[in-house]
């Protein structure tokens, strides 16, 4: 049984450099809880650069008695952009720390992404549709299969069953919601039947997107995660081993390129089949209007940049697009005013946009909306 501790950081929202762009789109993330109960044997943060021992991460979680106090100081010093809250522990039943922190950010105006395994956030249901009511809120479930077997990986997580039920309550409410079939373990349940049945039940409950991604490792979590699939499925352990097999004599974090586009290949496919996206939408709306069309055009980037990954591009034509989105997307200039003023040479001088992208988004200007 998890041990709880509290404690009084001096600071609880992280400020990243750039927005998960064509993923989450958050900028900001805050949490009142380090560690998770749960204790699915897959996840990330097993690895030694989270935690000195993998188990402290589900075993001794500590608690922020005053994230909402920091929390709303904090938000008052940056840019009104999305912020992923998360994420919810059994415990939060006691202390109700997530739900004042969504307080917080329904006063100030700020949208919410949440990604979850807990069937927790009903509760905060109205919450998170004045959110949405002022900027915009959004809830994606974690469900990586519905198969019986997924005990073996999710022991103590809330099974997906009563996820996706929360999922429905929160369609019915109106507000945006989806799955993260992340991480789709590689030779366990990354096979297009798995990720057909999780599209289809996500469509069934009210979700309108599947976003899919591969596994990621690091020690110990490569010994934890390799000794468990010899138990759980053998035959897999030769293949996972390969596709993890980097350029020195050690395993790499990640899947090779390869596997990676193919895992994205197989998710577009079967929601287009099914009629869900497989990205996030943005929402530009909760954007001031001069800053719009830039999101817009920037959105475009994020997504070729996204779509270029799973064709295996080339990483350098990959890495060109991603910064040119940066780019466009933290451009405090409205990128039609300049084009207006100084023509395609205003755009070929933009940081990260060469001749031509700067042909592309030309051609974007020319079918945008000035009100998008």
């Amino acid at each position: 049984m998890a041990r709880y501790l509290e404690y009084k950081p001096k600071k609880v929202l992280n400020v990243y450099k750039h927005c998960d762009g064509g993923w989450y789109w958050n900028r900001y993330s805050a949490n009142p809880y380090v560690g998770c109960e749960y204790g699915c044997e897959y996840c990330y943060y097993r690895a030694r650069k989270y935690f000195r021992q993998d188990w402290e991460f589900y075993e001794v979680i500590k608690v922020k008695v005053n994230a909402p106090l920091l929390l709303s100081r904090e938000l008052k010093r940056v840019e009104r952009d999305i912020i992923m809250l998360g994420y919810y522990q059994p415990v939060e039943v006691k202390y109700g720390l997530i739900r004042k922190m969504l307080e917080i950010c329904a006063d100030l105006g700020f949208p919410v992404h949440m990604n979850e395994k807990s069937d927790l956030i009903p509760k905060d249901l109205d919450l998170l549709k004045e959110i949405n009511e002022k900027s915009w809120a959004c809830v994606t479930f974690s469900i990586i299969s519905l198969r019986e077997d997924l005990r073996f990986w999710e022991p103590k997580a809330p099974p997906p069953e009563r996820r996706l039920e929360a999922m429905k309550e929160i369609s019915r409410a109106g507000i945006k919601t989806g799955t993260a079939l992340i991480p789709a373990l590689p030779f366990v349940y990354d096979d297009e039947e798995n990720i057909e049945e999780v599209v289809k039940e996500t469509k069934q409950h009210g979700g309108s997107y599947v976003i899919g991604g591969g596994l990621t490792l690091g020690s110990p979590l490569t010994e934890h995660y390799l000794s468990l699939l010899r138990k759980f499925k053998p035959e897999a352990v030769g293949p996972t081993l390969r596709i993890f097999s980097g350029k020195s004599s050690s395993l790499s974090d990640t899947p090779s390129r390869e596997h990676q586009s193919e895992l994205g290949r197989k998710v577009m496919e079967i929601c287009n089949k099914l009629g869900l996206d497989d990205r996030l939408k943005r929402p530009i709306h909760i954007y001031p209007k001069e800053l719009r069309t830039n999101k817009a055009v920037a959105n475009y980037l994020f997504e070729k940049t996204y779509r270029l990954e799973i064709q295996n591009a080339s990483q350098n034509k990959v890495w060109a697009y991603r910064k040119a989105a940066w780019t466009l997307d933290e451009l405090k200039e409205d990128v039609r005013k300049i084009y207006e003023e100084e023509g395609l040479q205003g755009l070929k001088v933009l940081p990260n946009v060469g001749s031509k992208i700067a042909g592309e988004i030309e051609v974007l200007l020319k079918n945008i909306s000035p009100e998008e």
